[in-house]
């Protein structure tokens, strides 16, 4: 009986290495996971290695990226992997993002990866962010790392004939953790139109984590160089990465539904892995859904490998918390970089416009006013000597008005001359013939509705000038002319006062 209880515990642990196996070969090393298996369901389904983040995945990802997020956040997950093994292989992670408003961006994470009880990975990072340090659109970002990596103790060894022996593994015996330090750095550039470009570098000082201090056994850089496009419907990435002698590439595509609660992942990634004698290509889909509500981020990522062991894949599920005050502008860098653009754009089409209104309306208002022709004086008939008690007949009496309007009309301002002329035709029209008054007339009403026309251009002219931003000054001294220049034309002018009166 004890035979076969014994054989059932070496069936265990021979699965239990066979499982740290598997690990090894999840991860872009050979030596252990350290390498950084994804974290969040949105990215893991994003195709796990993504150079630009919007959220508290940031300090896991590109550190560069923790300085576009406006406020703090807080996430936590687990990822059940390689499900329907006989025993479990669990991943955790827990991060916070505390942003500020002048000096940056700080936080943290720690991530734990356990197979039973033969393997134990502990990840904690600290992470610093800043925008503008350099150029206005780019972000700078560092994370230091420590790395504690810990092998259980199995009570029992196969010896180099196939046998069973009740003893501690000797390369156990002295050491069995170890503890490492890693450096990362990040960097994102915005681009208009929506765009970002990210580049991160992990472990580049190639953290040693050989329990015997073999020089060789190191977590080797990694380069990730992406562009990022977020838009209000949809988004997608596209990443290539270097490490070691690997390379990573993986597209992946999100759609937003429900007025942005509701949010489609899916993504394609492709590993090309090269060991000492032949190179293995992993091909890895991955799909996820996302809802947001009061804050809070709930997701679902299923990443399915199709090389290697046969399992149900990896499940994830993750959770953030978005809390505290907004601490910077809440849209999206890329957009908003995008809008700066076209509002300088705008600007500098809006000066040139203030320069051609003020030539066009400088132009209107150096320009004099239509005359109108100049009349005749009506030929008056000599006068017959009479007497002089005899009164003057009607057509007499109007030429004698008619006359003096004409020699005096340059000295008075229009509005002045057409009342003069309209009181000459209303009283003599039934007496004698005032064609010539009503000629006079009809050139003088001609005059004031071009007066009025030109009047209502530098009208327009002014809101426009007014509307693009020309200073009170400018403004007070536009107005000045065109009162000047259209006063005693009879034009209604009190839109002038009142605009004056508001520069006041």
């Amino acid at each position: 009986m004890n035979k076969g209880i014994n054989k059932n515990k070496h069936k265990r642990l021979s699965m239990l290495f066979f499982m740290v196996y598997i690990l090894t070969l999840i991860s872009s090393s050979v030596f252990c996971t350290t390498t950084g298996l994804p974290v969040g369901a949105k990215y893991i389904a994003l195709g796990g290695q993504v150079s630009v983040c919007d959220d508290v995945y940031s300090v896991y990802y590109n550190p560069a990226s923790a300085d576009l997020v406006q406020q703090q956040q807080v996430a936590a997950e687990y990822t059940g992997m390689m499900l329907g093994l006989p025993d479990s292989i669990g991943k955790s992670f827990l991060g916070y993002l505390f942003p500020t408003k002048k000096v940056g961006s700080f936080g943290f994470y720690w991530t734990n990866l356990a197979a039973s009880t033969l393997y134990y990975e502990h990840t904690f990072a600290f992470v610093y962010s800043k925008q503008k340090i350099i150029l206005p659109r780019l972000s700078l970002g560092i994370r230091p790392k420590v790395y504690y990596i810990s092998y259980g103790k199995p009570d029992g060894v196969y010896d180099n004939n196939g046998m069973w022996q009740s003893t501690t593994d000797s390369a156990l015996e002295n050491k069995s953790s170890k503890l490492s330090f890693g450096i990362d750095l990040g960097f994102v550039y915005q681009l208009a139109q929506n765009y970002a470009i990210g580049l991160q570098i992990e472990n580049i000082n190639q953290p040693n984590i050989s329990l015997f201090d073999n020089s060789d056994v190191v977590i080797p850089t990694k380069f990730l160089l992406g562009i990022t496009n977020i838009n209000p419907k949809y988004g997608l990435n596209l990443d290539f990465g270097l490490k070691s002698y690997d390379i990573l590439t993986s597209f992946g595509l999100q759609y937003k539904m429900l007025n942005d609660k509701l949010r489609l992942y899916s993504s394609i990634k492709l590993t090309i892995r090269s060991y000492t004698e032949k190179t293995v290509s992993l091909i890895e889909p991955s799909a996820g859904v996302e809802y947001v509500f009061d804050g809070f981020n709930i997701a679902y990522a299923f990443n399915l490998p199709l090389s290697g062991i046969d399992s149900f894949g990896n499940h994830t599920v993750s959770v953030s918390y978005k809390f505290g005050p907004v601490v910077k502008l809440p849209e999206d860098t890329t957009v908003l970089y995008a809008k700066i653009d076209k509002l300088e754009q705008q600007l500098r089409e809006k000066e040139q416009e203030i320069e051609q209104l003020k030539k066009k309306l400088d132009e209107l208002l150096s320009k004099p006013l239509q005359k109108e022709e100049k009349l005749k004086k009506p030929e008056v008939k000599p006068k017959e000597k009479v007497e002089e008690k005899k009164e003057m007949t009607p057509k007499q009496q109007y030429e004698e008005l008619f006359n003096r309007y004409l020699s005096k009309k340059e000295e008075m301002p229009l509005v002045e001359q057409i009342k003069v002329v309209d009181t000459i035709i209303k009283q003599f029209k039934d007496k004698t013939d005032v064609s010539s008054a009503q000629k006079e007339l009809n050139s003088l009403l001609k005059q004031q509705k071009a007066a009025n026309d030109e009047l209502q251009m530098s009208k327009s002219y002014y809101y426009k000038l007014k509307s693009a931003g020309t200073s009170p000054a400018e403004l007070k001294v536009l107005l000045e002319r065109i009162k000047k220049k259209y006063d005693g034309y009879g034009l209604d002018l009190k839109w002038i006062d009142e605009e004056l009166q508001k520069l006041k």
